[in-house]
């Protein structure tokens, strides 16, 4: 079937079940063959037993990640897919559909353990709804038991803020979190032609592969996610002048003295600092007793 036919099929079946996309939801489905292949060959399914799909809409992705043979659990919203993902899948042993808002979900119950309570190995491969991308990843990263891998088609501009380097005018909040525990690079490109219907922004797929070894040194992670989002909230100033100036006026020489031991000038602002620096502070912080910060 040519990419046309499918498209024009995916229509047919939107039609017959009187589905109207919705923005709210970023509901634009991934219809372009070689993009879905793209999301499989940067997914690591030999290295995991399950493999979670966020949002997988009328399961045009689901199809390819179930012919790997991997358990896959879909999390889906929106009822209407949910109909058509059963109908679809009824058969498969390895499908499981949860239909629910993965941010609501105590996700790790359903991901994690197998009925007889074994420990799973798992990874994302999804495309991602647009309005809930930043946060899912952030937090599958700094779960318990976070994936191996996470492989999405994301908007663009979050792909570049994940990958983005010290300095970069995308490096932030995002940058850090997923840098500190995670090697990320995107993988693709991607038009909005190959969606349906066509977002108005780019698209990207982004590969990450979480790094235990990284993880390990940050030793207050909730401290360090907490501290790297107060730090960037006042990112056009720099950190005496911003963060510094918001603490307690007798913290503040503690930190100052802080940043200095570590050899970061107070002058700079938080673009500047590496995810090593970040690191480093959070650690140095922590063991000055110095995690209530503001």
């Amino acid at each position: 079937m040519t990419q046309s036919n499918k498209d024009q099929s995916l229509g047919k079946i939107l039609s017959h079940h009187s589905i109207r996309l919705t923005r709210r939801l970023g509901q634009h489905l991934l219809v372009n063959d070689h993009y879905l292949k793209t999301v499989i060959d940067h997914s690591d399914l030999d290295g995991v037993d399950l493999v979670l799909e966020v949002g997988p809409g009328p399961g045009n992705l689901t199809e390819l990640l179930l012919s790997s043979g991997k358990k896959v659990v879909s999390v889906e919203i929106d009822k209407r897919f949910c109909e058509i993902l059963r109908r679809k899948f009824h058969d498969c042993v390895n499908f499981e559909l949860h239909e629910c808002d993965i941010l609501d979900t105590e996700l790790h119950k359903c991901v994690i353990s197998d009925p007889i309570g074994h420990i799973q190995k798992w990874g994302i491969s999804a495309n991602l709804p647009y309005n809930i991308a930043s946060v899912l990843i952030v937090e599958s990263l700094y779960a318990k038991m976070p994936p191996r891998y996470i492989c999405v088609m994301i908007q663009k501009e979050v792909a570049q803020r994940i990958v983005s380097e010290a300095g970069g005018k995308a490096y932030g909040v995002l940058s850090v979190l997923v840098q500190g525990v995670a090697e990320a690079k995107i993988v693709a490109s991607v038009p909005p032609g190959a969606f349906l219907p066509p977002p108005k922004v780019h698209s990207a797929i982004v590969q990450i592969i979480y790094k235990p070894e990284c993880a390990v040194r940050i030793e207050r992670p909730a401290f360090f996610r907490e501290l790297v989002s107060r730090i960037f909230r006042h990112r056009r100033k720099t950190l005496r002048g911003g963060w510094v100036k918001m603490q307690p006026g007798e913290v503040q020489p503690v930190i100052e003295g802080v940043l200095a031991d570590l050899g970061i000038d107070s002058s700079r602002r938080p673009e500047t600092l590496s995810v090593e620096e970040f690191i480093a502070l959070s650690n140095k912080l922590t063991a000055a007793g110095q995690v209530g910060l503001t």
